[in-house]
């Protein structure tokens, strides 16, 4: 009997096995991939008139969905990738910032489309598309009925169609889990920048970074800062999409949602402002509408702190006056204070992590010359791959950050000069690029330079940036 890797505690395994065991019948089984098992399907020249995947109740379905997500959360993944190609699907998670497949996880394109459909018709809560829609790009949100098993606080879903098939991705959002910015990976300086602008009462903070950077957990630190360092006297207002980590004495409140059922940030800010808030968090800043009223609130007296999507720090002011922000203000260092940027970065597993000198004669010839002209390599440790990461050298995640505290100097050379120059300016001023935190953590042992180029850029990034004119 040949059984799918990972399937044979299934129920439909178990039963059939049952019938034979029954039926005395002798057997042995197989363990094989689904590519495998298609070969022998066709090779007996029944695969046109058998169905391969057995049809399923939705409550089924459901529960392998859920039995799914207690598998990925189990092993700390931050995504669910479920992929349909024409006629073979996975589902791969996402741990330490890269994407694993797991044994027992490819299937049948039609049984990942099934669960796929069952999450969209019978596992969303109100927000969500009433129907599924294989051809259209679709989001939502798990209900929370179907969290408390896998102890998760949330799950988002999006789906996507492809030129094969289609792709679905289910976020996975852990509420229970905070930590300081020490611990998130922040370097001490950075940590005393981001204490001295938590504790100024007006103002705006924008961190950026990719989607899973962390924006939304460096934000949940900083406001668990201001709730001691104020000693819980000031009225702190967010607004996500959806709450994720719960802080005591924060009041958190979901986005409103237009009549398409999408965020009205807009919306959303200018309620705010009338709810007595001395503090301000806003999941993200996504259009004009919601970059006017966020700079009107730190106008007006708040600390506002929020996420846009930019390239880096300095892209934040860019990427601001594209949205129709006034010059005026966003180049006014007593209103926008703090630039920031943010990643994350796999850390190496302990277990498998050798010296440089010991590193597999495979490694990237390109990257190890990088690593040999911007870091001292008697320091450096790169992964090789072990039983307990399953091969892929990971053992966490680490932030990686640059902080810009802006004044009015910087600001004249960004208005006059451009970005290029303004970011030369900071870092020949002694500002940390966030390739620099990362070398610091290359020479620490933490981060394996193939994985740490992946999360943030090439090691000597830096050497492109000319600041020798502001060395004096």
């Amino acid at each position: 009997m040949l059984v799918l890797d990972g399937q044979r505690l299934t129920p439909l395994v178990q039963q059939y096995e049952a019938g034979l065991r029954q039926a005395r019948f002798p057997y042995a089984v197989e363990h094989v991939s689904l590519s495998e098992l298609r070969e022998h399907y066709q090779n007996a020249a029944i695969r046109s008139s058998v169905k391969v995947v057995a049809q399923a109740s939705e409550s089924d379905r459901q529960q392998k969905v859920i039995q799914l997500v207690m598998q990925a959360a189990r092993m700390g993944a931050s995504d669910m990738h479920f992929i349909i190609k024409r006629e073979i699907g996975e589902i791969r998670y996402r741990i330490n910032g890269l994407l694993e497949t797991i044994k027992g996880n490819e299937m049948e394109a039609d049984e990942v489309r099934g669960l796929l459909s069952t999450i969209y018709l019978s596992m969303l809560d109100s927000a969500g598309d009433a129907v599924y829609n294989e051809g259209k790009p679709q989001d939502g949100r798990v209900d929370q009925r179907f969290l408390s098993a896998a102890g998760l606080h949330g799950i988002r879903t999006a789906t996507r169609p492809t030129d094969r098939g289609q792709i679905g991705i289910l976020r996975l959002l852990y509420g229970g889990k905070r930590r300081s910015l020490d611990e998130l990976g922040y370097l001490p300086e950075q940590v005393a920048l981001m204490r001295r602008m938590a504790q100024r009462r007006v103002g705006i903070s924008i961190l950026s970074g990719p989607t899973g950077s962390g924006k939304s957990t460096t934000l949940s630190a900083v406001f668990e800062l201001q709730v001691a360092h104020f000693a819980n006297q000031l009225h702190i207002l967010t607004i996500e999409d959806p709450p994720e980590t719960i802080i005591e004495g924060v009041n958190h409140t979901p986005v409103d949602r237009d009549s398409n059922n999408e965020p009205d940030w807009w919306a959303s800010i200018k309620n705010s402002m009338r709810l007595d808030p001395d503090v301000i968090g806003i999941g993200e800043m996504r259009d004009e509408h919601s970059a006017e009223a966020a700079f009107q609130a730190a106008m007006t007296g708040h600390s506002v702190w929020t996420t846009l999507h930019a390239n880096d720090s300095f892209a934040i002011v860019q990427r601001l006056l594209e949205l129709g922000v006034d010059q005026g203000l966003v180049m006014d260092p007593a209103i926008l204070g703090l630039l920031g940027s943010q990643s994350l970065a796999p850390t190496l597993c302990p277990h498998c992590k050798v010296a440089w000198k010991d590193r597999p004669g495979s490694y990237d010839a390109g990257t190890a010359a990088r690593v040999e002209a911007t870091c001292d390599t008697t320091k450096v440790h790169v992964a090789i791959g072990c039983k307990v990461c399953r091969g892929t050298g990971a053992g966490g995640r680490t932030l990686l950050a640059e902080l810009v505290e802006t004044n009015l100097d910087l600001f004249r050379t960004y208005r006059k000069k451009g970005k290029a120059e303004a970011r030369a300016q900071w870092m020949a001023q002694g500002g940390i690029t966030k390739t620099r935190h990362l070398i610091k953590r290359v020479e620490e042992g933490l981060i394996d330079p193939i994985h740490a180029e992946a999360a943030v850029g090439l090691l000597d990034a830096d050497l492109q940036t000319s600041a020798s004119r502001y060395d004096d």
